[in-house]
């Protein structure tokens, strides 16, 4: 008898002829895993765990070694658990646990509507699982839903509210027009503070995008700030693990990929450029639509790159027209001081357009005499306020916002 056989004697198949064979441990993990297989176009927390299992299935070749330690690997995507091991090339499923949706958590997706009543953005209360079809969003080209994935607010209800500026801001001008430049819903994907960059965010979002392909969802994405982190995590994701089999993916190679989610960068925290963003789209099966930069934050070198000169000339001018005295009593003035400290630092790195723009900044916010350096009173709110959760039109809208 064959080791492999040996070593899942007593498993049950779990009916992929191609790849990597999968067991369950028992009559009870078979169960789970047939409710998993069907629950995947409804529940993205599932369509992650299945896309591990995908990806394990068509990674016939690595692993095939001896797993003499018989380690036991978890999973968890939301408040769904997979318990596996790999065994003389195969995956042992040794428990399956699909519990109750958790709470203790904000981030995830979200339904937002406009009440015409109060005239504002609401957020639902609890998360949701899937995009419907139901809602669905009218654009010129075709019909589609329209979703953000948001960057850095201070909570879910500032970034619903914001949002729908940069959506329609990003979708009015391309062929995926909306219509009278209206919305009555979308979709947010919301991630808590510190949580853009995490393997959780990366994994939900990914299998959202998968699970509206596998829905035959059209989806127009508005990718705001540090939201960029998050989705460029999920397209390396989607890239290397389709929700696919080893069967399907023998048929055809882009099998299990994303289609039909149209993507705009609006504020990305990144600096990359126009055809890099293309490039990332498309190995994950993405279409890249469009990208509006915000210009007047100093955190993305792009920005010092291009725009430094300008910036240096209002930071000079704001510093001899402030003199020292007055940055010294305010470096320990509450933001101000924080932003003199940064400067400081910048200065010290080499970072000389940062460390100008800082100390401008500081003198700007004591002597409020931004209308004197729009293009410096625009970059100091931009990179120390809140400015970049605006969508960038020009300097004056965003001081007056």
């Amino acid at each position: 008898m064959k080791r492999q056989q040996i070593a899942t004697a007593g498993y049950i198949h779990l009916g992929f002829d191609t790849g990597r064979p999968l067991f369950a441990k028992d009559e009870s993990v078979y169960k789970l895993f047939l409710r998993l297989k069907r629950g995947v176009c409804v529940n993205y927390h599932m369509t992650s765990i299945w896309r591990t299992l995908m990806t394990l299935n068509a990674d016939a070749i690595r692993g095939r070694s001896l797993n003499p330690a018989g380690d036991v690997r978890t999973i968890v995507c939301g408040h769904i658990t997979m318990d596996y091991l790999l065994c003389e090339g195969a995956v042992l499923i040794q428990g399956l646990n699909i519990a109750k949706p958790l709470t203790a958590t904000k981030s995830g997706l979200y339904k937002v509507d406009f009440d015409n009543d109060g005239d504002e953005w609401r957020v639902d209360d609890a998360p949701i699982n899937r995009f419907s079809k139901k809602r669905l969003s009218l654009s010129k080209r075709s019909e589609a839903h329209y979703a953000a994935v948001s960057g850095k607010f201070n909570n879910i209800t500032d970034a619903g509210v914001r949002m729908p500026e940069h959506i329609i801001g990003a979708f009015k001008s391309t062929r995926f027009l909306i219509e009278d430049n209206e919305m009555l819903n979308y979709s947010l994907f919301w991630s808590e503070k510190n949580c853009h960059k995490s393997e959780y965010a990366a994994e939900s979002l990914a299998s959202i995008m998968q699970q509206s392909t596998a829905n035959d969802l059209p989806v127009n994405w508005l990718i705001h700030g540090e939201g960029f982190y998050t989705f460029k995590n999920a397209a390396k994701l989607i890239k290397t693990a389709p929700l696919a089999s080893a069967a399907q993916r023998e048929k055809n190679f882009h099998a299990g990929n994303a289609k039909n989610q149209n993507v705009f960068f609006s504020n990305p925290s990144d600096s990359s450029s126009v055809d890099s963003l293309k490039a990332l789209c498309e190995e994950a099966g993405l279409t890249f639509v469009g990208l509006n930069a915000n210009h007047r934050d100093l955190r993305r070198w792009s920005t010092l790159k291009n725009a430094g000169t300008e910036i240096g000339k209002s930071a000079i001018l704001a510093v001899a027209g402030g003199g020292a005295a007055t940055l010294a009593g305010m470096v320990g003035a509450g933001g101000a001081g924080k932003v003199a400290e940064t400067g400081i630092n910048a200065l010290i790195s080499g970072h000389y357009y940062t460390a100008a723009a800082c100390v401008a900044g500081t003198i700007i916010i004591g002597q409020g005499i931004y209308k004197k350096l729009l293009p410096m009173a625009a970059s100091a709110k931009c990179t120390f306020g809140n400015g970049n959760q605006r969508w960038y039109s020009g300097d004056k809208a965003l001081i007056k916002g």
